[in-house]
């Protein structure tokens, strides 16, 4: 069963079997703060919001159309506003068990406060916030800005809309003005299938777009992912270099299971332990869609100056063995030290490591900053990096909100977010 089935099934009919026993669960909740009121209307109710559930995931993922799009995001949209209403009904559950309060101040609170807090985290999820990140290296040759975004998610719920907007803001002048834009994986979804022409308004933007891709590239299937992109003028970095404005931007997608590397002579006196933080690397990042991996063409793309898998550059450069070959584990990029580096990797996970080998700037995605409270404690507990700009003895690892959303599109304590970079040389 391949990977596309097996997640509509779990998304489909055996999420909705739990799906509903939550809802049927909550409305209970909500019925017994008002001495049983409604009751005789929870088991429809629930039946009726699992089965449009059901039927807009299952629709939305074999044949997408407007209707099941429309059902899909109002779906998205309860179901999101159903966990605050959860948590506000328990905050009343123990106030009313401490001070006697009417049912009819309980109501109106409880129907004011759950409906204003979904109106603003959709309408935040849906306006691009842009955040200005200065920063300043040494082996830079000029200073040059770019846009890195994260997690844009297309499928069922975020389509040609959120498309438009991130297309806006590239092409507006007077507000970003970038030299190009990266994007650190999940470009789409897997909610619903990816067609040649499902990425194609990015076409649109004035400025270069380069792609690493995460996860969720792999759920419709890598290579419609990739037809997609390609499709859409959009450069992708499997495992290579390229070199833009005397840069050095490396791509290493989500899934390798499987690590080497040499380190060139006097780059680092031990160079075993640079050997063996890779290898433990490759345990951390999981082997999640690696069979997808091992499959995906890493193709070569010649973009500006490609940096081969060349020999090192005397006594400022690390081999790091990473050659792109479908059937092996091994893939070799050369690393100069003596230019600046930005590193492509979805997963915020390996900076450790990444900073070792003298790269400069990690970019990733992925966590989503935890999209909305209180979700954000619990994947802190997952990624110590959550989100932001972290750095250590000049080196920097940046973690982006997203600009898209999984599943509720809807935002809490974080932002839909574009990150606009300026390097400057230092001085």
């Amino acid at each position: 069963m391949d990977i596309k089935t097996r997640r509509l099934i779990m998304n489909g009919p055996f999420f909705t079997v739990l799906y509903a026993i939550y809802i049927y669960l909550l409305f209970t909740l909500v019925s017994n703060l008002f001495d049983g009121a409604g009751s005789s209307l929870i088991l429809p109710l629930t039946l009726i919001i699992a089965g449009i559930y059901l039927l807009a995931t299952v629709v939305q993922g074999l044949h997408p159309n407007q209707i099941t799009h429309f059902l899909a995001v109002i779906s998205e949209i309860w179901k999101g506003t159903s966990i605050y209403l959860l948590i506000l009904t328990i905050i009343m559950h123990i106030i009313s068990w401490i001070v006697n309060i009417p049912d009819i101040f309980f109501g109106i609170v409880l129907l004011v406060s759950v409906t204003l807090i979904a109106i603003y985290a959709v309408y935040n999820a849906d306006k691009i916030t842009i955040k200005n990140i200065d920063l300043s290296f040494d082996n830079l040759n000029e200073d040059f800005k770019f846009i890195h975004i994260s997690d844009l998610h297309i499928g069922a719920i975020r389509r040609d809309r959120l498309l438009n907007n991130i297309v806006n803001k590239i092409n507006e002048p007077n507000q970003v003005n970038a030299d190009f834009v990266v994007i650190t994986g999940d470009l789409a979804d897997g909610s619903s299938p990816i067609y040649p022409n499902s990425f194609e308004i990015l076409a649109k933007s004035k400025i270069p777009i380069f792609f690493t891709p995460g996860n969720h590239d792999f759920y419709p299937g890598i290579d419609n992912v990739i037809k997609a992109a390609k499709n859409a003028n959009i450069r992708i970095l499997s495992n290579q270099t390229i070199e833009i404005k005397n840069t050095q931007l490396i791509g290493i997608p989500f899934g390798r299971n499987g690590f080497t590397n040499s380190v060139s002579k006097n780059v680092d006196s031990d160079s075993s332990k640079t050997s063996k933080k890779f290898a433990d690397f490759s345990h951390s990042v999981g082997s999640v869609g690696s069979n997808d991996f091992n499959n995906f063409d890493h193709e070569h793309i010649d973009i500006g100056n490609q940096i081969p898998n060349v020999e090192s550059n005397e006594n400022n450069s690390i081999d790091v063995n990473l050659e792109s070959n479908r059937n092996s584990k091994d893939f070799e990029i050369n690393i100069d030290l003596n230019k600046t580096s930005i590193l492509l990797h979805h997963v915020p996970v390996g900076w450790d490591l990444f900073k070792d080998i003298g790269i400069d700037l990690v970019l990733s995605g992925h966590t989503h900053g935890g999209q909305f409270f209180p979700f954000n404690y619990f994947v802190k507990m997952v990624f110590p990096y959550l989100r932001g700009l972290y750095e250590d003895n000049g080196k920097y690892m940046y973690v982006s909100d997203g600009i898209g959303t999984l599943t509720p599109p809807m935002r809490l304590g974080t932002s839909a977010e574009m990150a606009v970079f300026h390097l400057k040389k230092k001085k």
